[in-house]
């Protein structure tokens, strides 16, 4: 199943904070990693929207649906919007290709100073799958992660309230859905991803056995792709 995501990415209606990263230790040197620069917007309860690039990776299935945290502490990588590469208007377009670089299990890439840089361009290439996340006009599928941590640690609004809150599914008159819609003079939709089984009214619930509040956001987004895995038996 594949869904056209909100600023080219899930949106995860949870009431975790960002936190610094910790230290982690390093497994070792990796001659080759590559991931797929995206723009990723996390919204907390009661703060504004953030918005920043991610490097989205490989994951243990071979799927480019892991979010990694890169280090530069040896100032090898360029400055993308001084290189022109405009992600947030061009998510998943680009892919980042690092060598002689260290990696742990966190997942957490440090360069080291004999690590190298390239970046391809992947419109017409063959890596279509990720240009679904960007598409800018027409109809699109949304679908919002509500995340449950541990000890029924929960957002305030429920699944009901937020799908009426994007989709106006109860009668919300200032509906996400709605505003897009009368903004883009009808040239950009947003429908409620449904599935008839796990999705209703664009709107899925998924438990994660660990807390939400006060991990780090990139973390807690991979564990949760892992769980929608888990419960759906494929990829959104």
């Amino acid at each position: 199943m594949k869904l056209t995501l909100l600023l080219s990415t899930l949106l995860y209606a949870t009431s975790a904070k960002p936190t610094q990263l910790r230290k982690r230790e390093l497994s070792g040197i990796t001659d080759y990693f590559e991931c797929i620069l995206i723009e990723i917007a996390t919204e907390y309860e009661n703060e504004q929207s953030t918005f920043e690039h991610i490097c989205q990776g490989r994951d243990p299935n071979g799927d480019f649906d892991m979010i990694y945290n890169i280090i530069d502490n040896n100032d090898v990588l360029p400055d993308l919007d001084e290189e022109g590469y405009d992600i947030k208007d061009n998510s998943g377009r680009y892919k980042l290709i690092l060598t002689n670089v260290m990696e742990n299990s966190d997942p957490v890439i440090s360069t080291t100073p004999d690590t190298t840089w390239e970046i391809v361009d992947l419109e017409g290439g063959v890596d279509q799958s990720r240009r679904l996340a960007v598409k800018t006009m027409g109809i699109s599928t949304l679908a919002i992660i509500r995340v449950i941590g541990n000890n029924n640690v929960q957002p305030s609004k429920s699944a009901d309230a937020l799908s009426n809150a994007f989709f106006g599914t109860s009668g919300d008159p200032q509906n996400l859905r709605k505003r897009y819609d009368l903004c883009s003079f009808g040239k950009m939709i947003f429908n409620p991803a449904n599935d008839g089984r796990h999705l209703r009214n664009g709107v899925v619930e998924i438990k994660v056995d660990e807390p939400i509040v006060g991990q780090d956001i990139h973390s807690l987004s991979n564990r949760v792709t892992m769980a929608i895995h888990a419960k759906f038996g494929y990829h959104l």
